[in-house]
């Protein structure tokens, strides 16, 4: 499900990964997209983190 955009039921993904013996799911989003953020929360993430991301041009 990377980069498929978040669909509203993560419900299959959710059984698939406890099937497999995973024990939680991770996701992302940019710190400045409230959309996203309130559409995580409904579905039960938490956040856990702010992030901010660096680069820097060599040539």
């Amino acid at each position: 499900m990377l980069n498929s955009g978040l669909s509203g039921n993560s419900a299959p993904a959710e059984a698939w990964a406890i099937t497999n013996g995973y024990a939680e799911m991770a996701s992302d989003t940019e710190l400045d997209d409230g959309v996203s953020l309130r559409a995580h929360l409904s579905l039960g993430y938490a956040e856990v983190e702010g992030q901010i991301g660096f680069r820097k041009r060599l040539l």
